[in-house]
């Protein structure tokens, strides 16, 4: 069988979430100073590199774990930075995450020939998100890490989606932007891959983690979708979008 599913991470092919995560990193430093750990600016930064070279499924995480000496310091730091990220309000949720742009026209392109899922490692909240940017009627299928219970690279959250998609890892493909957490896990499943590379990808920078070859490689998701769908269709496609965009 051929290609019938698309899953798409949603930091960083959909939303340019880079935004969100400087003000986090930002507030995480604050938190941590406060507690009395020694995260200055220069240490903040190296064990934030050091967790995007050794591929940290949680950048922010990673460096709560590094200044913690503790579970219990650990705790009350997580307990702060997760109060901080809960306490944005719904405007600054959004202003810190916008929609690439061609996002919505891509969708529209590719659901016309694909089923759609969400495979991200993210919180609940970006439901309504995807909602209020009129893209989530375009996905069949969610699989957001808060809700699953299991966060990438773990082979856990693709294959939930992949069940409740009902289809074999050979007719799908995974569509990310880190080479560690999105290609190589879904690679190994026996998933097709296509790697977004953005030029401005702040927070997710792919760790030096060897040979990685994905199936397509594309500068955007407007650009996967015309690489994967005939170009008689864009046209069609393009002009419903447009008809969506003005009407939102």
């Amino acid at each position: 069988m051929g290609l019938r599913w698309i899953f798409i991470d949603i930091g960083g092919p959909i939303l340019d979430d880079g935004p969100l995560f400087r003000y986090l990193a930002d507030a995480l430093r604050e938190i941590l100073c406060v507690q009395g750990h020694p995260a200055t600016e220069q240490r903040f930064q190296k064990t934030m590199h050091l967790a995007w070279r050794q591929g940290a499924s949680s950048t922010l995480d990673y460096i709560i774990r590094h200044f913690a000496s503790t579970e219990e310091e650990y705790r009350r730091a997580q307990e702060a930075y997760s109060s901080v990220f809960q306490s944005l309000s719904d405007e600054q949720y959004r202003r810190l995450q916008i929609l690439r742009p061609r996002v919505l026209q891509a969708l529209e392109i590719l659901s016309a020939r694909y089923e759609l899922a969400t495979l991200s490692n993210n919180i609940v909240r970006v439901k309504d998100l995807l909602k209020e940017y009129g893209i989530a009627r375009f996905f069949s299928v969610s699989g957001v890490s808060e809700e699953v219970g299991y966060a990438k690279p773990d082979p856990r959250l693709y294959q939930h989606v992949l069940r409740e998609a009902g289809c074999r890892p050979e007719e799908a493909m995974m569509v990310g932007d880190r080479l560690d957490n999105d290609i190589l896990p879904a690679g190994k499943l026996g998933l097709m891959t296509a790697h977004i590379v953005l030029e401005d990808n702040f927070g997710a920078p792919d760790p030096d983690i060897g040979q990685i070859d994905p199936d397509l490689q594309a500068s955007s998701l407007w650009e996967l979708s015309q690489n994967l769908v005939p170009s008689t269709s864009l046209a069609c496609a393009e002009r419903v979008s447009e008809k969506d965009d003005s009407s939102s």
